[in-house]
């Protein structure tokens, strides 16, 4: 189990820090527990955390990330420091280089090639970087050239980061080319999702909050939910409350994620079915919702 770690802008055993007290007028009950067990306890493993809080861990990450967003906590996971992909880069001499590039036809072949994706000419060090890659890790023209590609489609042009891209796909599990095509296909598909979704709540070009971006690699990343299932989930979110208030729509979600709703038509039977029992899951209580419904009634 992995053990976190959280500091405040003030020291002591259980100080609370000042920047909080802006904060606390509109902070709900779990937001204001987790504040006071985070003072309490720097250190702590999630699950054992969330349970002394007496929430689950959604409800506790969510709240632990309220203070996170405003700079009230940092947050941050308690592990051993993880050598950075450059940090296992090779110097090759010039000699090395050049007679790389003379006797071996590939190498050649993968430098031209390389070079004409990126618009570039390269220098001594961009050849060096080039060659750690093909000679020391094992990558083959396949492999380097698409991630190059990868890169290139991203604006990241340097060698540097092709080669740290690179490293760290070889370093996820991707050490062949056919593993680095199942990964890409797999990104590609998760970043046109999230563009999808991003499209469909009208946001534009802002660029989301830290908050928003985790519930997105949950919904997508974490629970595999296919776009047509998040998107009957913000139908059902919008037809309730008539606006886009994504922690709303991760309730639904986790809520479907708990009983195996996985395809859209298994979502369009469980939001019909929430419809038809006037349910929410745990803890989905809406001020708006409560007030329509007592205007509905007549009560005043």
């Amino acid at each position: 189990m992995k053990n976190y770690r959280t500091t405040t802008s003030a020291s002591g055993d259980f100080v609370v820090p000042r920047e909080a007290l802006k904060y606390i007028a509109g902070a709900d009950a779990d937001v204001l527990r987790v504040l006071l067990f985070c003072a309490a306890n720097p250190e702590f493993e999630l699950t054992a955390a969330a349970r002394e809080c007496g929430l689950d861990k959604d409800r506790f990450c969510s709240a632990l990330a309220f203070w996170s967003e405003n700079g009230v906590i940092s947050v941050g996971e308690k592990s051993a420091p993880r050598k950075k992909p450059a940090d296992l880069l090779q110097s090759y001499d010039s000699i090395t280089l050049a007679d790389a590039l003379e006797k071996d036809g590939s190498f050649a072949s993968v430098k031209d090639s390389v070079q004409d994706l990126l618009g570039i000419h390269m220098n001594k060090n961009d050849i060096n970087l080039l060659y750690n890659m093909y000679h020391f890790a094992g990558m083959n023209a396949d492999y380097i050239c698409t991630v190059a590609a990868y890169c290139a489609a991203r604006g990241k042009r340097s060698m540097m980061s092709i080669t740290q891209t690179a490293l760290g796909f070889y370093d996820d599990g991707a050490d062949t080319f056919e593993k680095l095509e199942i990964m890409l296909a797999e990104r590609q598909g998760l970043e046109a999702d999230r563009a999808r979704f991003i499209t469909l709540c009208g946001f534009g070009s802002r660029k989301l909050t830290g908050k928003e971006n985790a519930l997105l690699t949950k919904w997508f990343s974490e629970y595999e939910m296919p776009f047509d299932v998040v998107r009957v989930a913000y139908d059902k979110m919008v037809d309730t409350i008539g606006e886009v208030k994504l922690t709303y729509l991760d309730r639904i979600l986790v809520d479907w994620y708990s009983n195996g709703v996985k395809d859209e038509q298994s979502a369009k039977n469980a939001a019909e079915q929430r419809k038809n029992s006037a349910s929410l899951p745990e803890d989905s209580f809406d001020e708006r919702e409560f007030i329509n419904a007592a205007l509905k009634k007549g009560v005043k």
